[in-house]
């Protein structure tokens, strides 16, 4: 995972007094070939180019902060893996001020710290999941479930 060192979507959340949920999802990747990730689009001549172009015409979220972002060229493989999705515990801001930058920035390591926990257990089901790969075992998983 890559974390921001701001924590400015905490702060807009407690600004609005919106509760906090986080998703935790896998099988995602193991689902799609990705032929070139961003940098590699990027990277390419005449097309990178235009692509970042491209990219800057969108808004970003943060005022004054150039983001690029450039989706990866990926295909699905012919047989999917399982997906697996765990909803985080609400976290509410309603008590929060969204200028106490210590209580935000405590708020966002908590918003960190169930997000990774939610993601091993993820993973960790995963592992014990028969039926979890994509390949044979998933064709196999996606034959007896039409058939139930």
């Amino acid at each position: 995972l890559k974390w921001s060192e701001k924590n400015d979507f905490v702060r807009t959340a407690a600004k609005f007094n919106a509760t906090i949920v986080t998703l935790a999802s896998a099988g995602s990747f193991e689902s799609y070939n990705v032929v070139k990730d961003a940098k590699e689009l990027l990277d390419l001549p005449l097309v990178g180019e235009r692509l970042a172009n491209l990219s800057k015409e969108v808004k970003g979220p943060r005022k004054g902060v150039n983001e690029t972002f450039v989706a990866p060229l990926a295909f699905p493989k012919k047989s999917q893996a399982r997906h697996y999705f765990l909803f985080g515990k609400p976290l509410e801001t309603e008590s929060l001020d969204y200028k106490d930058l210590e209580g935000c920035s405590k708020l966002y390591a908590d918003v960190k710290e169930q997000l990774e926990t939610d993601l091993k257990r993820l993973v960790d089901a995963r592992e014990e999941d028969m039926y979890s790969g994509s390949g044979k075992v998933g064709k196999k998983r996606t034959k007896e479930e039409s058939l139930g």
